[in-house]
């Protein structure tokens, strides 16, 4: 569902003697011979499909159904016999509850698709270090705690949650710097991306399917696009099971079986594979949200066969851990809005530099 990103502690450099501005909401650069926009519009057209077979093939004829009573079957639009009639508030249960499933998901998409992931704030402590204000036995304790595997953790919790930048480089534990192209030091979770050309805030991945990198400022949308792509496609399967049946009668009329009945079956077969795809994948991010991890900490830190780096990743893990729900509270906001495509807000604007606070919600 991602690619790789361009990071690691290796690459990072000292700081140069020259600076570049770079904007808090700076978009990323696409690159305009790329085919970056497949399947961005592969999505939409998928969208489209499952949608135009639904209201097609099986809620435009039960509404016509609703006029049987009143007009001869043969004179209704769209009248197809494999739909038996319902009563008109199942009916409109099923219409409403369909169109606000697919609005929520295009809405959702959009938003994840068009919302810049994050990224380094136009800052002084970004280009200079020591305006981070860390004490330098601070930072030989941060040092010792990242190097010796025998720390105790849970002890030193309350310390690693005051540290306003704990993540260090790999070969000689100085702080995180982008030289690539942002020339800028980097906050904790942040991850520079070759596809966007930009260091990205709390990055998880790039998306090809979003043409857009996933990270602190769009999970939410990822993760509910995600979420309604499930209810979609489940309610698409659920509500036209019976219908989907039908299709497997003996083909009486050709004309009416590629009208009708091999549509269904395409986009019914279509919507189970992609139900248990995209299930299992928002199962495992549900999984990373309460965990407090991305995808690149899953896949670089918690699996990673050196018993250090394990430890410097549980030691950065207890610095942004407050328990799952306060961990699902921080990306998705209040609990009566963790449905709604509004963005959680907080006071460090996904830096991690330290502070506690429960988010706002933003449009």
């Amino acid at each position: 569902m991602g690619k790789e990103h361009e990071d690691s502690g290796e690459n990072d450099s000292l700081r140069p003697d020259h600076d570049i501005e770079a904007g808090e909401l700076k978009a990323p650069k696409s690159d305009p011979n790329s085919c970056a926009w497949f399947f961005p519009v592969l999505v939409v057209t998928v969208i489209m499909l499952v949608y135009g077979v639904f209201m097609y093939a099986y809620l435009v004829p039960m509404m016509n159904q609703l006029h049987t009573s009143k007009s001869d079957k043969s004179e209704v639009l769209n009248a197809d016999p494999k739909v038996a009639p319902h009563p008109a508030e199942y009916v409109l249960a099923i219409a409403l509850t369909w169109h606000i499933l697919v609005i929520m998901l295009v809405v959702s998409y959009l938003r994840a698709m068009l919302t810049s992931p994050g990224s380094i704030p136009n800052e002084p402590q970004w280009k200079d270090p020591q305006m981070f204000g860390i004490h330098p036995d601070v930072e030989a304790k941060v040092t010792k705690i990242m190097s010796d595997i025998s720390t105790d953790v849970e002890a030193e919790a309350e310390f690693i949650k005051s540290v306003p930048v704990l993540e260090r480089k790999k070969g000689n534990a100085g702080y995180r710097y982008c030289n690539k192209s942002c020339d800028l030091y980097k906050p904790d979770r942040t991850h520079h991306c070759k596809f966007c050309k930009m260091c990205v805030l709390r990055m998880d991945h790039h998306c090809p399917y979003l043409a857009n990198c996933v990270g602190y400022g769009n999970y939410k949308f990822f993760m509910l696009a995600l979420f309604y792509a499930v209810c979609c496609t489940g309610f698409f399967l659920g509500a036209m099971a019976v219908r989907f049946y039908e299709c497997f009668n003996p083909i009486l009329d050709a004309g009416y079986f590629f009208a009708y009945d091999l549509p269904v079956a395409l986009m019914y077969l279509m919507c189970v594979g992609l139900f248990f795809l995209i299930g299992i994948f928002f199962s495992f991010h549900v999984y990373l949200t309460a965990n407090v991890m991305t995808t690149i900490e899953y896949k670089e830190k918690l699996g990673a066969t050196s018993s250090t780096l394990r430890h410097q990743f549980k030691v950065a893990h207890k610095k942004y851990d407050n328990g799952y729900f306060a961990n699902l509270c921080h990306v998705f906001g209040p609990l009566y809005l963790w449905l709604i495509p509004l963005a959680p807000s907080h006071p460090d604007r996904g830096t991690y530099t330290g502070f506690v606070a429960k988010p706002e919600m933003t449009a």
